[in-house]
C-alpha cells in the first residue's frame, strides 16, 4: 500500500483492475497521481491441461476487500469521491441462475477447451464470414467456450440464466443494475461489430445458442450504471451513493492509460499475456481473420489488436518456478526485486542470446496462426547457453513476435507506426524495453505510472463523472510519461537479420509435428 497527501477539496476517482491472478484498486486525482494503492490475489484452477477456472466469488470478496480497505486508510467522503470504474480480464465469464448466483466455475480468457467448437464454427459457418460480421475470428473467445459448455454439460447451460463477464457481475454487484459494455462484449467473439449495442444474432442462433442468456443493454465505455448501494457501502465503507462507471478491459483501459490516442502508435503489454493495440477512427480492414481482431477503445474508437497469449510475466514466471531457485535466493541475499534481478540477467548476454531462439507459443498461438493445441519453441541450445542467454532469448523472442504483429496491424489500418508505448508488469525493466526497441527498430515511451489499467479505468470515471468534458482533456491531464528509449543502430541490424533470416521461418517448418506431438500425449 502506498500513502500521498491530497487535498479533502479536490475531485477524486477509484480505478480497480480485476486481474487473472490479482487484484489491485487505486484512488487517483484528477491529474492521474496515484494517492493510495492496495492489491490482492487469488488463485486460478487448473484442473485438466488447457482449462483455467475461477470461483467468481472470488472477485466480489476481492473487490469488497479492496475497496473497503481503501476507503478507510484514505478516510474518503462522498464529497471528494467522484466514481469508481472496473477493468478486468477479458473473455472470462461465469454462467448464473435467475438469483444471479454462479452455478459453475468462471471460465478463463486463458483457457483453450474449446477447440472442437471453433473448428466446428470454422466448418459450418466460416472464418471469414464470422470475422466480417464481429471483427473476431473463432478462436478461443467467450461464445466458443459457452458453446463447450451446451456440448459437454447441457444441464449447466439449459440452467444458466445469463453468462456474465467479470465486470457484468460485479458491477452488478454494486448497483443491482446488469449490463455489459462495448469493450467488454466484443471479445465474446458474438457483438456485431457494425452495430455495436446489438449481438450477433444470426451467429448465436447458427452456433444453436440463445441469445436471451447474454446480457441485454450494452453500453458504452464512460457511462454511469447506477449508484454504490447502502448495502455495499456499509460492506466496503464507500459512501453510499457513488457513481459506478463503465469502463473496458484491461488491454483497452491499459492502452489508454498509457497515452493511445493516435494512429501511428502501438501500445504493447508486457503483463502476462503480450497485447499490441493501434487504434483506427474507422472500421479497418476485415479481409483476413488471421491477422487481427478488433477491439472497442473506451473512447469509442476501433482497436485493432493481436496477441501472444504467454507474454512476459507468464513465461518469466515459467522460467522462474523451474530454473530461477538460486537467482530468487540470490536477489534475496542483495536485497533486491526479484523479477528485476532475473530481467537484468538478461545484460549478461549479447544481442541474438549466442543463437538461442525462443518462440513464444506456450500457451496457444495467436495471429497469424491461432493454434489452441501447440506449444513453444526453443531452438540453438549447447552447452555453451547459460541461463542469462535464456532470459535474454525469451525477452527477444516476445520482442520478435511483437514485430511481426506490427506488420500486420500496419496493413490492416493502412498506417506506419512510429511509436511504442510499452506498458504492464515488464515495462518497469529497463533491459526489457531497451530489447524491445533494437528489436523492432522504434522509439520507445513509458508512462510515469506503472498500473496503466486502473489508470485506464479512473479516466473512465473522471469523463462519466463530469470531472473532464472529453477523453481528449482526460488523457491530457491524467497521462505522464516517465521514460523513452531509442534502438541501437548495431543491435537493430543483428536482430533485423535474425528476424527475416530465422524466426520468421522457424513455426511454419515444424508447426505440424509439434501439434501432432502434443495431440498424441494430451
Amino acid at each position: 500500500m502506498s500513502v500521498k497527501s491530497y487535498d479533502d477539496s479536490e475531485p477524486l476517482i477509484i480505478g480497480l483492475d480485476l486481474g487473472t491472478s490479482s487484484a489491485k484498486a487505486c484512488l487517483f486525482d484528477s491529474f492521474g497521481k496515484i494517492l493510495w494503492e492496495t492489491s490482492t490475489s487469488y488463485e486460478v484452477l487448473r484442473p485438466y491441461p488447457g482449462w483455467r477456472e475461477q470461483d467468481a466469488e472470488w472477485w466480489w470478496q476481492a473487490t469488497i476487500h479492496l475497496l473497503r480497505e481503501l476507503a478507510e486508510q484514505s478516510k474518503l467522503s462522498g464529497k471528494i469521491l467522484k466514481g469508481l470504474s472496473i477493468t478486468h480480464q477479458r473473455l472470462t465469464f461465469v454462467p448464473v441462475n435467475e438469483q444471479m448466483h454462479p452455478i459453475y466455475n468462471a471460465i478463463l480468457w486463458n483457457d483453450i477447451r474449446c477447440s472442437a467448437e471453433v473448428e466446428y464454427a470454422k466448418q459450418t459457418i466460416g472464418e471469414n464470414e464470422i470475422y466480417r460480421k464481429t471483427g473476431v475470428a473463432p478462436g478461443y473467445w467467450s461464445i466458443y467456450k459457452i458453446l463447450w459448455l451446451k456440448n459437454n454439460f447441457p444441464d449447466i447451460y439449459e440452467r444458466t440464466y445469463k453468462f456474465l463477464l467479470l465486470s457484468d457481475y460485479v458491477c452488478f454487484k454494486l448497483t443491482k443494475r446488469l449490463v455489459t459494455t462495448q469493450s467488454a462484449a466484443i471479445l465474446t467473439g458474438a457483438l456485431d461489430i457494425h452495430s455495436l449495442r446489438e449481438w450477433c444474432i444470426d451467429l448465436i442462433l447458427a452456433l444453436g445458442l440463445s441469445e436471451e442468456k447474454l446480457v441485454e443493454d450494452i453500453m458504452p465505455s464512460g457511462s454511469i450504471i447506477g449508484e454504490v448501494s447502502e448495502e455495499v457501502s456499509y460492506a466496503t465503507s464507500l459512501p453510499k451513493g457513488i457513481p459506478v462507471i463503465t469502463a473496458a478491459g484491461d488491454q483497452p483501459c491499459g492502452a489508454l492509460g498509457a497515452g493511445l490516442t493516435r494512429e501511428g502508435q502501438v501500445a504493447v503489454n508486457g503483463g502476462t499475456s503480450c497485447t499490441s493495440e493501434i487504434i483506427s477512427e474507422t472500421i479497418p480492414r476485415l479481409d483476413n481473420p488471421r491477422s487481427y481482431y478488433l477491439e472497442i477503445a473506451p473512447t469509442g474508437k476501433y482497436v485493432l489488436e493481436t496477441t501472444i497469449p504467454s507474454g512476459g510475466s507468464d513465461l518469466m514466471r515459467w522460467f522462474k518456478e523451474n530454473f530461477g531457485a538460486s537467482l530468487v535466493e540470490e536477489a534475496r541475499k542483495v536485497g533486491e526485486d526479484v523479477w528485476s534481478y532475473i530481467y537484468n540477467q538478461a545484460k549478461n548476454s549479447a544481442p541474438g542470446s549466442k543463437g538461442v531462439i525462443l518462440v513464444p507459443y506456450f500457451n496457444s498461438a495467436g495471429p497469424p496462426y491461432w493454434d489452441l493445441n501447440t506449444g513453444g519453441i526453443i531452438i540453438g541450445l549447447t552447452t555453451d547457453v547459460k541461463y542469462y542467454d535464456i532470459v535474454r532469448a525469451i525477452i527477444e523472442g516476445l520482442a520478435f513476435e511483437v514485430k511481426r504483429d506490427i506488420r500486420l496491424l500496419e496493413e490492416g489500418a493502412r498506417v506506419k507506426i512510429d511509436e511504442i508505448l510499452m506498458y504492464g508488469g515488464s515495462s518497469r525493466s529497463d533491459v526489457w524495453n531497451q530489447i524491445f526497441s533494437d528489436v523492432v527498430g522504434s522509439r520507445i515511451r513509458v508512462p510515469e505510472t506503472p498500473e496503466t489499467t486502473a489508470l485506464g479505468a479512473a479516466i473512465c470515471a473522471a469523463v462519466g463523472s463530469g470531472i473532464y468534458n472529453s477523453w481528449e482533456e482526460a488523457v491530457k491531464n491524467m497521462v505522464k510519461m516517465k521514460q523513452c528509449y531509442l534502438p541501437d543502430i548495431n543491435n537493430n541490424r543483428i536482430y533485423e537479420k535474425l528476424f527475416e533470416e530465422c524466426y520468421l521461418t522457424i513455426y511454419d517448418r515444424v508447426r505440424e509435428n509439434i501439434m501432432k506431438a502434443i495431440s498424441l500425449v494430451r
